[in-house]
């Protein structure tokens, strides 16, 4: 570390900035091609060509353009005629928290 640190300090002041650039610019471009490749994944399938089914009876219960995302976490079915589908249990699970 101590070494790593004393060939900065000795690099001349063109020389570091010319890295501290590069650097800079390789960051910047990975970046954006990290964004168009998660871009380019998520309009894999357009909503409306997307069902989802029943995983017991293999029932259409709902279309991809019925979902919604509620502050960028939740995802919520708005289609009314869904709860057709949906049944609650009558002894739900309860999930422990960890705080």
């Amino acid at each position: 570390m101590k070494r790593s640190i004393e060939a900065v300090q000795a690099m001349p002041e063109d020389k570091y900035l010319h890295k501290i650039r590069e650097l800079q610019m390789e960051s910047v471009i990975s970046r954006k091609i990290k964004q168009q490749n998660m871009d380019q994944k998520k309009n894999t399938y357009q909503p409306e060509d997307v069902q989802l089914y029943c995983r017991n009876c293999f029932t259409d219960v709902a279309s991809g353009s019925d979902l919604r995302t509620v502050e960028r976490a939740h995802h919520v079915n708005v289609n009314p005629y869904f709860k057709i589908y949906y049944k609650v249990s009558k002894n739900p699970r309860k999930i422990g928290r960890h705080t």
